[in-house]
């Protein structure tokens, strides 16, 4: 997206994006990554690394997450393991 702020600007392109433009952007950030995902090459390459795509919503994600730091918390802790480690 060009935007252009200049006060001797083109009257054709907007001082800033529109909300047209920016839902516009908006879903090609979305859409795209799942075009992608679900493309049979790219489930292929998942399944020869030994990965399993599994497509999950925002509340099975924080499902997931919980139920990961419960069962590997208290190993990272007995670990001694820090973030800067």
């Amino acid at each position: 997206m060009i935007v252009n702020t200049r006060p001797g600007r083109i009257s054709s392109m907007p001082s800033s994006p529109t909300r047209r433009t920016r839902t516009a952007l908006l879903w090609a950030l979305v859409l795209t990554p799942l075009i992608g995902l679900n493309a049979p090459a790219f489930k292929e390459r998942l399944e020869s690394l030994g990965l399993v795509p599994a497509p999950s919503t925002a509340n099975e994600l924080v499902q997931l997450q919980a139920r990961e730091s419960k069962f590997s918390g208290p190993l990272v802790k007995t670990s001694g393991f820090t973030p800067e480690d």
